[in-house]
């Protein structure tokens, strides 16, 4: 899945890892959650794979967000923990 820039070209996000999916699928929800809207980045791949899924179906985590992999003990809940620990951790 690629983003568009501000000019309509294709890029991918900095850190467009398992990790850097969950970073921006959370960002997303807590800047939704303030009222507020979330960066381009965060705010263009949620609603892309949104859109991708209710048009195909599937499985949203596997197949468009991809912040599941199988047989793995690292759900995006211990991921988005450990980034919430690290985040707070470095402001202190």
């Amino acid at each position: 899945m690629t983003m568009l820039d501000p000019f309509g070209r294709s890029q991918l996000p900095q850190d467009f890892s398992r990790e850097g999916r969950v970073a921006l699928l959370g960002e997303a929800f807590e800047a939704l959650m303030r009222g507020e809207l979330p960066r381009p980045e965060a705010r263009i791949f949620l609603a892309s794979a949104g859109l991708a899924w209710l048009a195909r179906g599937g499985d949203l985590q596997r197949d468009f967000l991809r912040v599941v992999k199988p047989k793995s003990h690292v759900t995006p809940d211990r991921i988005w923990r450990r980034l919430k620990d690290e985040s707070d951790s470095s402001s202190e």
